[in-house]
Order: C-alpha cells, then sequence, then structure tokens
C-alpha cells in the first residue's frame, strides 16, 4: 500500500530531458564466464524524466537491452564529451558506440557494451542485435557504423 501525498508531475521530475544520454556504475557477471562480477559503465538514453506510470524515476533505453528501465536519477549522470574521448583515445571506441564488422559472412552493426581486459589484452564487449549474442573483439576488427 502507497500512503503520502500527491506531488504533480512537474514537482517530480528528474531535472534530466528526454534525448539525455546518461551513464552508470554497476556490477556485471557474465552469465558465460566463470569469473566474480566486475564494475562496468553502463550508458543508455533517458525517454522520459518519469516513467510511464508517473513514478520519479528515469525511464532509461539501457544500450543492449530491449526494453527500457527505471532508474533513480541520483544513480546517474550526463555522459562527459571528455569521458568519450579518452575511451576513444584508447580504444578505438567508446561504450555506447555503434559499430560494424562483417560476423558470420555478412556486415552487422552492434553496440559496444564494455571495455576492458580479456584473455590479458584489451577487447570490447559487444552486443550484436542481429543474431542476439555479445562477442568479445579487438578494438581493430571493428569500424565505427556510418
Amino acid at each position: 500500500m502507497v500512503t503520502g501525498t500527491l506531488t504533480t508531475t512537474s514537482t517530480r521530475t528528474s531535472g534530466i530531458p528526454a534525448g539525455t544520454r546518461v551513464e552508470r556504475a554497476l556490477h556485471y557477471r557474465s552469465p558465460d564466464e566463470d569469473a566474480p562480477p566486475r564494475m562496468i559503465i553502463q550508458r543508455g538514453t533517458v525517454l522520459a524524466p518519469r516513467t510511464p506510470y508517473g513514478d520519479p524515476l528515469l525511464w532509461v533505453q539501457w544500450d543492449g537491452e530491449w526494453r527500457p528501465f527505471a532508474a533513480p536519477p541520483e544513480t546517474v549522470r550526463p555522459v562527459q564529451d571528455d569521458d568519450l574521448a579518452a575511451e576513444r583515445a584508447r580504444h578505438q571506441h567508446a561504450v555506447g558506440d555503434v559499430v560494424t564488422a562483417v560476423r558470420f559472412g555478412v556486415r552487422q552493426c552492434g553496440i559496444v557494451l564494455e571495455a576492458a581486459t580479456h584473455h590479458g589484452a584489451w577487447r570490447l564487449r559487444v552486443y550484436w542485435p542481429r543474431t542476439a549474442q555479445e562477442a568479445w573483439h579487438r578494438p581493430d576488427e571493428l569500424a565505427p557504423a556510418a
């Protein structure tokens, strides 16, 4: 049961407008790796400054997720251009970038979910919607999507 006073939607928004790219830190455990959880940055786009149910939560479409999720405004921050530039300088691509590669004989578009050391070398974890798979790639195996 919910109790309390009703507030108007104008006082229940987060102040982060729709269309803003945001990021959050979270612990991620890969379902197909026998490794402890690791801290990653997840990026997404704010669809609305509150959920469709009127909750004072951001409605965010996180990169690589099939459906939007609610997120408390205090758990996210707008993506900083300097952070993106630093990631691209180090790994050629940043988390959230759309990339292309030839996979299974077909050029596909995917989205970079993570940059991390994987099997002793820097790799990018990319989600490929066409095959609904995630895979690790060397940065030089990927090209920016046009």
